[in-house]
């Protein structure tokens, strides 16, 4: 799961160029396609685990709630 302070539109990772090898689907719209991969925001995915998280838009968390969104994101992910 990719996992953003924004929403997928807003998010950095929107602007992948179309043909990507993968796929970013917003977490309630994903299917079992194994060529797309889910996004979600950080504050969505609370209490909800997953083998691999790749976290996106962390340069632009603002200092007070930084360390504690990061941690969210951080320990979210079961392997990797």
């Amino acid at each position: 799961v990719v996992l953003g302070k924004y929403r997928l539109e807003n998010s950095g990772v929107s602007q992948l160029p179309s043909g990507s090898v993968w796929q970013l689907l917003h977490v309630p719209e994903r299917d079992s396609d194994a060529d797309s991969v889910p996004y979600t925001t950080i504050h969505a995915f609370k209490g909800m685990e997953a083998a691999v998280v790749i976290l996106v838009d962390v340069d632009s968390l603002d200092e007070g709630e930084g360390e504690s969104l990061l941690y969210v994101e951080m320990s979210r992910a079961r392997a990797q």
